[in-house]
């Protein structure tokens, strides 16, 4: 009880002669174990990001390039008209989910493990249509919105799987993301917004063989190619954007393809992969990673110029490789003890 008296004697006079509180000299030791909204924590490391998009991303500069100008732009800006909005279209497997980790990363320590990260899932967060339902959900959006961004401003919000979410369900986070300095007295124009999705898929490849097959390098493809059209289509297909403010508006800064990947990109993934895991034989590898390659669907069937399912599951098809490997030599090993013996 003395002690304890004792330390709040000592505090009380701490503040009044030195006129910092307590707070102020712990909160330094404090950031050193808990995240905090400060420089430890909320890296924001472009160069980082920069470096590993490029080394590890395959067959998708143009949306490299994009993002990368998008988050340079506004981490360089000190009077913020509105939050970074982004929205990634394209293929299963064509690399969304990959950037956006990179991405989360690159922005904070603790990654997509920070308590500024917040991500949906339709299934999870949006699972039905009701419009009762789906009032509950704007409403708890909105509640989920102001609570992140009174930890930090740089909060990072996910969307992803939109063309399963429902209708309207994202015209919530409108006045969020729109032209406005304060909400609630809140400011959200550091924080970005990431939306995934599969809406513009075929259309992105559609737009992407009539290029090929006008002779157009992948590499001079241009934003403004995919932007208006997916835009459109985006608004008039089933799902998170059906007629949402969000277009009507024009409130996503950046709408990025994620192009189909062609057979030397999906070559380049498995290649990866390979070399991560360590487990290859390197006079094995090219004939492994050929046969990998047979194994794939390439589409359209007159051309199969782009892998159907991207990169998707080259993980656990590498996993089988090389446990087809190692069980062969196990076999190959068990022959030889007996022909030994």
């Amino acid at each position: 009880m003395k002690l304890h008296y004792i330390f709040h004697v000592f505090i009380s006079v701490f503040h009044v002669s030195s006129g910092f509180s307590v707070f102020d000299i712990l909160s330094p030791v404090v950031s050193l174990y808990a995240e905090q909204c400060d420089s430890r924590w909320v890296t924001c490391n472009i160069t980082g990001l920069e470096k590993v998009l490029y080394e590890k991303v395959f067959g998708q500069d143009l949306a490299v390039r994009v993002i990368l100008t998008a988050l340079k732009n506004h981490l360089s800006k000190t009077n913020h008209k509105k939050p970074l909005v982004l929205s990634f279209h394209g293929w299963p497997g064509g690399g969304k989910t990959f950037v956006k980790d990179f991405i989360l990363e690159h922005w904070f320590r603790e990654g997509q493990r920070s308590k500024f990260v917040k991500t949906y899932f339709a299934l999870k967060d949006f699972p039905s249509n009701d419009k009762v339902k789906v009032d509950e959900y704007k409403m708890r959006l909105q509640e989920d919105l102001q609570e992140k961004i009174s930890l930090c401003q740089r909060s990072i919000f996910v969307f992803d799987e939109v063309d399963k979410y429902p209708p309207y369900v994202l015209d919530a986070i409108k006045p969020y993301i729109d032209y406005n300095t304060h909400i609630d007295g809140y400011d959200y124009r550091k924080a970005i917004f990431i939306f995934m999705t599969n809406i513009g898929g075929p259309l992105i490849s559609q737009i992407s063989l009539q290029k090929w097959l006008k002779g157009i390098d992948r590499e001079d493809f241009k934003l403004s190619d995919f932007e208006q059209p997916i835009r459109k289509h985006s608004f008039n297909c089933e799902g998170g954007f059906y007629q949402s403010d969000l277009i009507r508006h024009h409130l996503i800064d950046y709408i990025v393809p994620f192009l189909p990947l062609e057979r030397p990109h999906v070559k380049l993934c498995i290649e990866t992969v390979f070399r991560e895991k360590g487990k290859v034989p390197d006079h094995v590898l090219d004939q492994t990673v050929k046969e990998i390659l047979e194994e794939l669907t390439f589409n359209p069937p007159e051309h199969h110029l782009y892998a159907y399912e991207g990169c998707r599951h080259i993980h656990s098809r590498v996993d089988f490789t090389i446990e087809e490997i190692q069980r062969q030599e196990r076999k190959n090993h068990y022959s030889r003890g007996k022909n030994e013996l």
